[in-house]
């Protein structure tokens, strides 16, 4: 659980990290929206992209540990859905990279916000941007040894 910008991850290529955008991450989405585009102009067909992987036997230990725990969360029972394709079409990749999901959490003031995390979460720097984007009242509630998908299983209560 806790919050996490799919933008940013998009931007940053990774869930983890937190320290500077990527710039070919951003190019490719935007090029690869564009060709949809384009493609779809032109009377093609363009279907929507997995962004995990089908099974969680496709894993493989360099696509992060964030990807993995995903994948073991969305694609098993644990919280697959059967209206959920974990897909996304490439037309509003163009959309997801410019996403800041943060960006206006002090507009929530006067009214109290909760941040709650996992201390071992990967997107924990997401969760205190979140957090230092707010004004009081406010309080970000770390839980700990947990990971962003632990908090999904076990929430506290």
């Amino acid at each position: 659980m806790g919050p996490l910008c799919v933008g940013t991850k998009a931007r940053h290529a990774r869930a983890d990290d937190d320290k500077a955008e990527k710039p070919e991450a951003i190019a490719a989405m935007l090029d690869f929206s564009a060709q949809t585009r384009t493609a779809m102009a032109a009377g093609e067909e363009v279907d929507a992209v997995a962004i995990l992987p089908e099974f969680t036997k496709d894993v493989k230990p360099e696509m992060g540990s964030f990807l993995i725990e995903g994948t073991g969360y969305y694609k098993t029972e644990r919280g697959s859905h059967p209206r959920s394709t974990s897909k996304v079409h490439p037309l509003s990749w163009d959309t997801v990279v410019s996403f800041e999901a943060f960006q206006y959490n002090y507009l929530i003031a006067p009214r109290p916000l909760l941040v709650i995390a996992g201390s071992r979460a990967e997107p924990l720097h997401m969760a205190k941007r979140a957090y230092a984007v707010a004004k009081e009242p406010k309080e970000l509630f770390l839980v700990d040894s947990k990971t962003h998908f632990d908090l999904y299983d076990d929430a506290p209560v």
